[in-house]
């Protein structure tokens, strides 16, 4: 992400800090899927790490 980020010209601070929120709930999430026995919670999990993203960044 912070490579993708920084082609678009975001500066490199800048890049690697917007892109840790993204990378961390992407590895929560990933933990939670690979936990579950359903087949649902890929997507359950990525929608509920998008919704804590989307909360923490208000907060900032």
């Amino acid at each position: 992400m912070t490579g993708a980020l920084k082609q678009r010209g975001v500066p490199d601070p800048t890049a690697l800090v917007a892109a840790e929120p993204g990378a961390l709930a992407l590895r929560i999430a990933y933990e939670r899927w690979s936990d579950t026995t359903d087949g649902q919670g890929s997507a359950r999990s990525h929608g509920e790490q998008s919704s804590n993203c989307k909360a923490a960044n208000a907060l900032c």
